[in-house]
């Protein structure tokens, strides 16, 4: 019960605040030097094919960084082997952000860091993922217009909610490789 009501509490936290300041501005992957993919971790081939995804723009269009942030829905304990801190890989579990939505060192480096274009590739309304998605700098957000974070998106790809990540992925690929941003 207890738990219930500080996740009440957090959703309303999170309906007041604001989201970041943050320059907004379009870019497509043929330009992009920085990227981010958020998404959530349910078992080793999602962890699989996310990295595929991230080495995917990293080849296709030379994009120089591309970091993927999995939410593991669990403590610092859950976390899996195959879910290490690597360079361009990192995780984030509920112990990063307190339900009175204080944020750890680790969450506030990457919600400081001004990504080009983050890409949500996650499908669960948790409170955690739609922190990072309203507070993160990133110059421009874009995900699945079924999510619940889709009004803080700059670009929202219309899909069912059951569409999947890799369909996601390719309809973000498709127009953000050929739409040009002045």
């Amino acid at each position: 019960m207890i738990g219930k009501i500080k996740t009440q509490i957090s959703a309303h936290l999170l309906k007041r605040s604001g989201a970041c300041q943050r320059d907004r501005k379009g870019c497509d992957l043929n330009k992009a030097m920085n990227v981010a993919i958020l998404c959530e971790d349910t078992d080793e081939n999602g962890f699989k094919l996310m990295r595929k995804l991230a080495k995917q723009i990293k080849d296709e269009f030379g994009v120089r960084h591309v970091r993927t942030l999995f939410f593991i829905n669990g403590t610092e304990k859950d976390v899996p082997v195959y879910q290490a801190h690597k360079l361009e890989s990192d995780f984030i579990t509920r112990e990063d952000l307190s339900w009175k939505l204080s944020s750890s060192n680790h969450l506030k480096t990457f919600l400081n860091e001004e990504f080009d274009i983050l890409i949500d590739l996650a499908d669960s309304s948790l409170i955690p993922l739609e922190f990072v998605v309203r507070h993160s700098r990133a110059h421009m957000k874009i995900g699945n217009n079924a999510s619940p974070r889709s009004p803080f998106y700059d670009i929202s790809i219309n899909l069912p909610s059951d569409a999947g990540v890799e369909s996601l992925f390719r309809e973000i690929v498709k127009l953000l490789s050929n739409f040009t941003f002045r």
